[in-house]
Parts: structure tokens; C-alpha cells; sequence
């Protein structure tokens, strides 16, 4: 999705927004993530959006964000 194809319906008709993700209050929502003493980063997904037939995907693109995932989240499929 993020070439700018559609992988539902294969158009070529996709944008992107990096500020999709606003709560009615307009705050920015997004994925919270804990690290060192409980401290916090909101990540905002950036959206891709296919006009033709609405499938949207959301990818946090803040590589600050990314690394402290990877360090203090579980992996998903269990392994270290």
C-alpha cells in the first residue's frame, strides 16, 4: 500500500495522511508506548487510503517510535 497500490483491489488510486488520527477534542490518538520508568510516546500512525474501494492500512513510520517497540514490547510470535 505504502508504493501506492491498492492491495484489495489493485488501484493506483491510494493517498496518504499523517494526521488522520484525531480524537472529536482534536488530540492526536495513536499507539501509546511505555518505556523506561513508565514513561510514554504517542506514535501516530501515518493512514493509506484507496479511494476506490475504502481498504485503508495505518503504519507508524517514527523510527524513534519503532526501536522502542522493539525494545520493550513482546514480540508476537514469542521469540526473543
Amino acid at each position: 500500500m505504502r508504493d501506492g497500490c491498492c492491495p484489495k483491489c489493485g488501484s493506483k488510486q491510494v493517498y496518504k495522511r499523517e494526521t488522520a488520527w484525531y480524537l472529536s477534542g482534536g488530540d492526536k490518538t495513536g499507539i501509546k508506548i511505555l518505556h523506561e520508568n513508565y514513561a510514554e510516546i504517542t506514535a501516530v500512525p501515518t493512514v493509506y487510503l484507496c479511494v476506490e474501494c475504502g481498504y485503508f492500512e495505518s503504519y507508524v513510520e517514527d523510527t524513534h517510535a519503532l526501536s522502542l517497540a522493539r525494545r520493550y514490547w513482546d514480540k508476537a510470535d514469542g521469540q526473543e
